[in-house]
């Protein structure tokens, strides 16, 4: 027979909001309610997929050893700016160290948006520096 998972693990697989409020509702017996009521289809599914779509929850993946020394590079090119101008290489390596940290579609964001390029900086540099840490 397989182990029944706990609320708690539940919440530490959640891929976004759809999955915590699955684990609350089954954890507080409202779901039984909801399906008996409702029957099985119930659309909690649907909405479930929904929320996570909509409401991501954001987990890290750890650098490799390639995305953390072409990350330092990166930062002692840039003499440790927050504000960088997204070009050529720099552009590739942000976009490189985000996608696989943030576990996203390598995509470039607009170039008519630095704030949005900043802020991956700023992210990734927040990993980074738990790396210089330990």
């Amino acid at each position: 027979m397989a182990k029944r998972k706990t609320t708690r693990n539940k919440l530490r697989e959640a891929e976004g909001l759809g999955d915590v409020v699955e684990a609350v509702t089954e954890a507080t017996g409202i779901k039984k309610v909801v399906k008996w009521l409702a029957g099985e289809d119930c659309g909690c599914d649907e909405r479930k997929a929904a929320l996570n779509k909509a409401f991501p929850l954001k987990r890290t993946q750890c650098m490799t050893e390639e995305i953390y020394n072409r990350w330092t590079a990166f930062r002692e090119r840039t003499n440790g700016c927050k504000r960088v101008t997204m070009k050529g290489q720099d552009a590739l390596d942000i976009k490189d160290a985000h996608a696989h940290i943030f576990k996203h579609k390598p995509t470039l964001p607009c170039t008519c948006s630095p704030n949005t390029w900043n802020a991956w900086v700023r992210e990734i540099d927040k990993v980074y520096e738990t790396y210089k840490i330990g």
